[in-house]
């Protein structure tokens, strides 16, 4: 697939890694042009917002909470997503890149809590890489939070879209 990727501003470049703002606005469209194939190499799908038996509050509770109360403060507040690409490409312009195979390798939460609850502008950061494998990146990128190792593993092979289709 052939996403194309508008930016806020001119992106940044160091190696086969660009980096820019993109607005909720830019999400929505690309989510509507692609719905869940935008997530293609994405361990998880989206976990809805739901408040834990404890009580305690779930990370994509807040991210609606900051997405509807002070959307202004999303960019300060949110880590961003990963895109991964075979090939990227220059746009247009200097604010457009062109991503052949790519996907959101991590950042589902974030961008369907903008696609489901924005009601006014918000931006996130947005790293872009180039590489043939976006396992590599996706598996990276998620040791950040827990995801269990099975989960990882499995994915790669299972992709969440498929099995609930299935």
């Amino acid at each position: 697939q052939r996403l194309v990727i508008n930016f806020e501003g001119p992106y940044i470049q160091s190696g086969e890694v660009y980096i820019g703002i993109l607005s909720s606005s830019e999400l929505l469209g690309l989510h509507k042009e692609f719905g869940d194939a935008l997530f293609f190499e994405n361990v998880r799908d989206f976990l809805g917002v739901r408040i834990e038996k404890t009580g305690r509050t779930t990370p994509n509770a807040e991210l609606v909470k900051t997405i509807n109360n002070e959307p202004e403060r999303m960019l300060a507040r949110n880590n961003g997503l990963v895109f991964g690409a075979e090939k990227v490409s220059e746009g247009q312009n200097e604010k457009q890149l062109i991503l052949m195979n790519g996907s959101v390798v991590n950042g589902c939460q974030t961008t369907m809590c903008l696609v489901e609850y924005s009601k006014e502008p918000a931006l996130v950061l947005a790293k872009i890489v180039q590489t043939a494998d976006a396992w590599d990146v996706t598996k990276s990128a998620n040791y950040q939070t827990a995801v269990p190792d099975i989960d990882l593993e499995l994915a790669r092979f299972l992709r969440p879209q498929l099995v609930k289709r299935a």
